[in-house]
């Protein structure tokens, strides 16, 4: 670390007075990186739980579509057995 900022106005500050100006904005920085890197943990959750119940919703569909054909061959089937007779 430096041991010399400045301030607002540009004024040099040296010693204790620009170390704890670096220990405060390093102290800001980490504190921000850290909130960054919860934020992307809480949307890589939020964006598995959607991805998760959109793969069960497809599921759902295929299977309901899957039973519904089934459910339509069997009737056809059943009407040609009737009229083969």
């Amino acid at each position: 670390m430096s041991d010399a900022s400045t301030n607002i106005k540009g004024e040099v500050l040296t010693g204790n007075a620009g170390e704890e100006i670096n220990i405060v904005s390093q102290k800001i920085i980490d504190d921000a990186l850290l909130q960054k890197q919860e934020i992307l943990n809480d949307a890589e959750k939020k964006q598995k739980e959607i991805l998760d119940s959109a793969e069960r919703k497809r599921k759902d569909i295929l299977d309901a579509a899957k039973k519904e054909a089934q459910e339509r061959y069997d009737k056809v089937y059943e009407l040609e057995i009737l009229n083969a007779k």
